[in-house]
């Protein structure tokens, strides 16, 4: 059994896109660890052919193929199922991990064994890797859970055991592709301990045709129902409900508005 399973999902990544998230697992300075990708798209013959490729000679790498799709949220439970790991790694397929981040993240929660889910920082490029923002989260997160996300969701490492107490992620439409963020607020209101350190662990590759990219209407949409649906367990206050409000206007906005104001509200947070 390895310490760590690595959970990658893809859906239409190139081979390039792809291949270059795989090898950042391939490349870690922490060996015990096994990669469990799910392809959510059996139409994806460059994901195939490349899986198919790397799994010989490659005893820890293993992959399943959606005989359809499914939807990322069961495609991460689909994944969850099959990883074997004391503990667990979210990957996103067109991002990538630097090469310390599971043994920086391995030791941090083995030292501090109060803690159950740990994130961190991560840094922000566009298509020719370029910096547009690196991005750090707090380690205290109840006054951030209740208005954004308090760990970005491809840096969480966590006790696998906590989708076996707490729950998986929710696979309906409530929490389509904020079914992070649900997860989340739902495993915090549990007295689940979550933090995030400061070490800059991953690259997180925006640009213009990646699904994270064109499903920010739907994305805030959702993050916004989701606080709406835990008001009371959260227990907002009217700060809290004017930052939502603000949230709700930005729908009318078209997404590339608001991703350039993302990149500046979190620019003038870092000043």
């Amino acid at each position: 059994m390895p310490e760590i399973s690595v959970l990658v999902t893809c859906l239409n990544e190139s081979r390039e896109v792809l291949e270059r998230a795989l090898l950042s697992v391939f490349n870690q300075t922490f060996i015990d660890w096994e990669l469990i990708l799910v392809v959510d798209n059996p139409h994806n013959k460059q994901a195939l052919i490349l899986v198919q490729e790397l799994t010989f000679g490659e005893p820890r790498f293993c992959y399943l193929v959606q005989s359809s799709r499914k939807g990322r949220s069961q495609s991460l439970n689909d994944g969850i199922e099959r990883c074997s790991g004391r503990y667990l790694a979210i990957l996103d397929a067109d991002d990538e991990a630097k090469p310390n981040r599971l043994e920086v993240q391995y030791n941090y929660l083995i030292t501090h064994q109060k803690w159950d889910v740990v994130g961190s920082s991560l840094s922000y490029v566009d298509d020719k890797g370029n910096l547009l923002l690196e991005r750090h989260y707090p380690q205290d997160i109840g006054w951030m859970i209740k208005r954004h996300y308090p760990v970005a969701h491809p840096t969480l490492m966590m006790k696998r055991e906590l989708f076996e107490k707490y729950g998986t992620y929710d696979i309906t439409s409530f929490a389509l592709w904020v079914e992070d963020y649900e997860l989340l607020i739902r495993w915090y209101l549990q007295g689940v301990k979550i933090t995030n350190i400061t070490d800059n662990l991953y690259v997180y590759h925006q640009n213009t045709s990646n699904s994270k990219n064109m499903k920010t209407k739907c994305q805030l949409r959702n993050e916004i129902l989701i606080k709406w649906h835990y008001r009371e367990h959260l227990h907002l206050n009217w700060l809290d409900y004017a930052y939502m409000l603000g949230e709700s206007s930005l729908l009318l906005l078209p997404a590339k508005m608001i991703i350039s104001i993302f990149y500046w509200y979190h620019s003038k947070l870092k000043s």
